[in-house]
């Protein structure tokens, strides 16, 4: 493929796209220039990564680390019962709340509804607000622990 063949491929393709998927991969692109991760965080090409537009312009993003399926040593499950006490069970097969992503991709979704709901997972999970204005990130923070 000639030079020439490359450059015209490249600007048909850049037709593909819509004006508005061109806004917000600028945008995603725009935070990700600016967020700087908390501390205990893995590097950002390590989490599969959501964006949303908020109010007045801002924008939402969650930032997980795709689930890897495994058990590891040490880790176990438990299951609670209906007196709220808990047992160990054996770990069912688990999918994450994020298949569809893998680490390093990221998707503009109509609104943080569609995100993945996660209610721990520590810096495997961080939640950011940032202001589309200002393009400052407002508050980025860890998820809690379980």
């Amino acid at each position: 493929m000639t030079k020439a063949h490359t450059i015209a491929l490249a600007l048909l393709l850049v037709g593909c796209s819509s004006r508005e998927d061109r806004r917000t991969a600028a945008m995603m692109d725009r935070l990700e220039q600016h967020v700087q991760l908390p501390k205990g965080a893995r590097p950002l090409s390590a989490y599969a990564r959501y964006y949303a537009a908020a109010r007045g312009g801002d924008v939402e993003a969650l930032y997980l680390i795709p689930w890897q399926g495994d058990v590891r040593a040490g880790e176990s499950c438990e299951e609670l019962t209906v007196n709220f006490t808990s047992r160990t069970v054996p770990c069912p097969k688990m999918k994450s709340p994020a298949d569809e992503l893998k680490a390093g991709q990221r998707r503009w979704v109509t609104d943080n509804r569609q995100f993945p709901l996660v209610l721990d997972g520590g810096c495997g999970v961080i939640s950011l607000l940032f202001d589309g204005k200002t393009a400052k990130v407002k508050t980025v923070e860890c998820n809690g622990e379980a």
